[in-house]
């Protein structure tokens, strides 16, 4: 899981790469598939979707983004922006590495 996420954070390492309100856009910024060869961002769930993040490792992050803001994945992508769900996948990490520690 810890490894899922890690990809998922060096996927959104260059902000460009990131986007909201759809889950893939192309470089004109239309809605796409998140694997349309067309699409060059992502919202969290559509990058964790393409890179093929176990559902368990999405749940813990929707665990996380209602822990830290009381919404949703999607809210925090949509409505709170890059810097908030960088901080959920950054919560996520830490909170991972701390339960291998305890196991």
């Amino acid at each position: 899981m810890i490894e899922e996420l890690n990809k998922l954070k060096e996927f959104f390492s260059d902000e460009k790469r990131w986007t909201q309100i759809a889950f893939a856009r192309n470089d004109e910024l239309i809605e796409t598939s998140i694997h349309n060869d067309d699409a060059v961002c992502w919202c969290a769930l559509g990058a964790a979707c393409k890179l093929g993040l176990s559902t368990e490792t999405i749940r813990i992050l929707n665990d996380s983004s209602w822990i830290i803001f009381k919404r949703s994945t999607s809210d925090v992508n949509d409505q709170l922006g890059y810097d908030a769900i960088m901080e959920v996948i950054d919560f996520t990490i830490l909170e991972e590495e701390a339960k291998q520690k305890t196991d």
